[in-house]
């Protein structure tokens, strides 16, 4: 998962870090010092280095946009949207648009732009009975 260029014990903090603080074990970063066999102000070090920073950047990145996440999400608003939460619909719909999904329904205007009733038709003739 991570660079080649980086220690074990490197690989394993930034994936501490990256994780939410709740689900971290240890759960502190003295803890993960001593779980790691280094010195505290070592952390503190790399964590002042760009490696670090773009690192975890990049493992933030792929945590919170990450397709399993991104899914989650939109089930979630597709549930929504299906049981009638027209604001849920809107949004669904114009993710959709972005990505490009059919176009033949909405490419007149932006779902931004459409009243709750041309949202809730364009939902029908879209999604409903899927």
């Amino acid at each position: 998962m991570g660079s080649k260029f980086l220690k074990p014990e490197q690989e394993s903090y930034l994936d501490w870090v990256a994780r939410p603080s709740i689900e971290r074990q240890p759960p502190t970063k003295q803890a993960k010092a001593l779980e790691l066999n280094v010195d505290p102000s070592t952390l503190w070090q790399w964590e002042q280095t760009p490696w670090y920073r773009e690192e975890l950047e990049r493992r933030l990145q792929n945590r919170n946009v990450g397709p399993e996440r991104l899914q989650e999400v939109m089930d979630s608003l597709w549930k929504e949207a299906k049981s009638g939460d027209v604001s849920a619909a809107k949004l669904y719909l114009q993710y959709v648009q972005e990505m490009g999904g059919n176009q033949n329904r909405l490419e007149d205007r932006a779902v931004s732009e459409m009243t709750d009733e041309e949202l809730q038709t364009a939902w029908e003739d879209t999604f409903v009975g899927d």
